[in-house]
C-alpha cells in the first residue's frame, strides 16, 4: 500500500475487493493490516469473519464474529456472519 501504508481504511477497503475477486490470501493480508492499526474496529473483525467463513475456517469465523459484536453488540454483519460459520 504505498499510498499510505498506515491508513487502515485504505487497507479494509483493499482487503474487501480482493476478497470479492476470491483473492483470499492477499484479502487476508490486507484485512490484518487494517486491525493491526485499528484493532477496535468492529467492522474490521466483521470483515474477517466472513473471509474466515468463505475459507470454511468455522472456528475463526465465530471467533471474529464474537469480538466484532463484543465491540458494537449492534453489528448486523457480525450476526450475520456468526450466523454464517
Amino acid at each position: 500500500m504505498a499510498a499510505d501504508p498506515n491508513n487502515s481504511a485504505l487497507h479494509f477497503a483493499l482487503g474487501t475487493v480482493l476478497r470479492q475477486q476470491e483473492q483470499y490470501d492477499d484479502a487476508y493480508d490486507e484485512l490484518v493490516a487494517a486491525l493491526k492499526l485499528m484493532p477496535d474496529l468492529a467492522e474490521n473483525h466483521s470483515a474477517l469473519s466472513y473471509l474466515f467463513y468463505r475459507l470454511d475456517d468455522g472456528p475463526n469465523a465465530i471467533a471474529e464474529a464474537r469480538t466484532a459484536l463484543s465491540i458494537d453488540p449492534k453489528n448486523s454483519e457480525a450476526y450475520q456472519f456468526l450466523g454464517l460459520s
